[in-house]
């Protein structure tokens, strides 16, 4: 395991990511989360169930 140096930078762009790239708003059903295994930094990604599917990313359209 590698880990990630800048965590936080990270964990905001990932988040932007997901909050830009995707349609509609799937924010509200996410959770992210740094945490430590083998002493190094990673990224804890949980995506729940929610309404108002489907989801799809913004570039590409409703397919």
């Amino acid at each position: 395991m590698i880990g990630l140096e800048n965590i936080k930078n990270d964990i905001e762009t990932l988040s932007s990511m997901i909050k830009d790239g995707i349609s509609s708003d799937l924010t509200l059903y996410t959770n992210i989360k740094q945490e430590k295994i083998n002493d190094k930094d990673i990224i804890l990604l949980e995506i729940y169930n929610a309404p108002n599917k489907p989801y799809y990313l913004s570039d590409k359209g409703l397919k």
